[in-house]
């Protein structure tokens, strides 16, 4: 005896509402990311923000710091700062990195949409 099975109505809300949220993530995943930037911060307040997309050295104030965007990245070039860390760190060009001076109390850090929400290794 050949019986076919039907889709209960809740089955068929279960199922739209799947496929609707696999549709959104895969819209979300395929939207063009914006162009990242460097916000340049001293003492807590947002001293520059420079386009990765546009080569410069910019010079932070008194701080004795030189923040250089070259190709996309970003890096501190130098600083008077004893360990100088934050020059060894080296150049960053993703959104959610940074470099952090704490002698000079600077923060260099990638801002923009990533595309992603979160990065794992």
């Amino acid at each position: 005896m050949n019986r076919i099975r039907r889709f209960a109505p809740l089955d068929i809300l279960i199922i739209l509402l799947v496929v609707a949220q696999a549709a959104g993530a895969l819209l979300l995943a395929a939207r063009p990311a914006g162009e990242p930037a460097a916000r340049v911060v001293l003492d807590g307040r947002v001293v520059a923000r420079l386009r990765l997309g546009q080569d410069r050295v910019f010079e932070v104030g008194d701080a004795g710091v030189t923040v250089e965007v070259r190709n996309g990245r970003v890096r501190v070039a130098e600083s008077d700062c004893p360990r100088k860390v934050c020059v060894r760190t080296g150049w960053i060009s993703r959104p959610g990195r940074a470099i952090v001076c704490a002698p000079n109390r600077l923060l260099v850090e990638v801002v923009g949409d990533a595309g992603l929400d979160a990065e794992t290794w």
